[in-house]
């Protein structure tokens, strides 16, 4: 095998087994092999080898009672040997010192210390039944709702200074692309192109989609007369036969979907809010023990050293590209 396949691949797999021991070397893990002359080594490996400490640490015994057979845990040695064997021939090859395997061994130690930090904030401060409560109340149309309907909608803007003669204009132009409309309803295609080329961008929704919504407009806030004349709409793909008239302007509409009444009671939701509470709080975590060990750090930057990497790195696209060597010719 070429060398320097060889030494890539060697890499790849370190830079793998690696992270595994670093993983377990932040929670309190040795994660090398030990010298000590105080304990035994029960696996050797030239002058150096793993303690029953260091077997039981990976093992992790503590947090599994049961489910170890003779055969897992012969496979799992082998798996800590591979480890400390791979690591130490990198060491041997000087890998460890390459500025891409130390930013892989940074990110590693980056996701351990967070997760440590999390882990013990959360201890200190997990989430209670009554914070559960309360976003349930908080958010209950999330989990009781009525009949929802989702339209596509082609929207005239009208502005409410503007003159009689620009809204007779502006409705004009309304009833033309309803008119257009027709060819398209009912299919599957056509009333996203009409949509993109003569809608305007409505306040309450992104272009052309409303989003879900129930006969009172909520949660969009749409207007109660929008709904209605939206929920007339029986079939998929159904349009609307008359212009829908709002204090913002007219509105073509097509049925794109529909959503059955959801009743979701508290106890059938609360493991789900929990998961949602305890993301958000584990990010909250993160990004406010970043911040702190960001000011806590006294970091500066050098003045220059944004333009000095622009300057680099324009030097560098404008450089000409190496291409592959010539392919010799047969006859040379």
């Amino acid at each position: 095998m070429n060398r320097n396949i060889a030494k890539n691949l060697l890499i790849v797999v370190v830079v793998f087994f690696f992270g595994m021991a670093l993983s377990y070397y932040i929670w309190g893990i040795k994660g090398k092999t030990s010298n000590s002359k105080s304990e035994k080594l029960v696996i050797k490996f030239g002058n150096s080898g793993l303690t029953k400490a260091d077997i039981k640490s990976y093992l992790d015994f503590g947090s599994r009672k049961s489910g170890f057979t003779r055969g897992i845990i012969k496979r799992k040695l082998d798996e800590l040997v591979t480890i400390e064997v791979l690591a130490k021939e990198a060491q041997r090859q000087s890998i460890d010192k390459s500025p891409k395997i130390k930013r892989t061994i940074h990110q590693v130690l980056m996701q351990s210390v967070l997760s440590k930090e999390t882990k013990k904030k959360l201890e200190l401060h997990p989430i209670t039944e009554k914070e559960i409560n309360q976003y349930y109340q908080q958010n209950i149309n999330l989990f009781h709702r009525g009949h929802q309907i989702r339209v596509a909608d082609i929207f005239i803007a009208n502005q409410k200074e503007a003159s009689p003669k620009e809204t007779a204009k502006k409705h004009r132009f309304a009833l033309q692309v309803i008119k257009e409309t027709r060819s398209v309803e009912g299919k599957r295609f056509g009333y996203g192109s009409l949509v993109r080329k003569y809608s305007e961008k409505h306040p309450l929704f992104s272009l052309g989609n409303t989003g879900y919504f129930d006969k009172n407009g909520t949660p969009v806030g749409i207007s109660t007369h929008f709904s209605k004349e939206a929920f007339k709409l029986t079939k998929i793909g159904q349009i609307n036969k008359e212009l829908i008239k709002t204090d913002k302007g007219w509105h073509i509409v097509m049925l794109v979907g529909r959503r059955p009444p959801v009743h979701r009671r508290y106890e059938t939701v609360k493991r789900q809010i929990k998961q949602k509470l305890l993301t958000v709080r584990q990010q909250e975590i993160k990004e406010s023990y970043i911040v702190k060990l960001k000011e806590d750090s006294n970091i500066l930057y050098d003045s220059d050293l944004i333009d000095e990497l622009l300057i680099g790195i324009k030097q560098s696209s404008n450089s000409p590209k190496q291409g592959p060597p010539p392919i010799p010719n047969s006859n040379d």
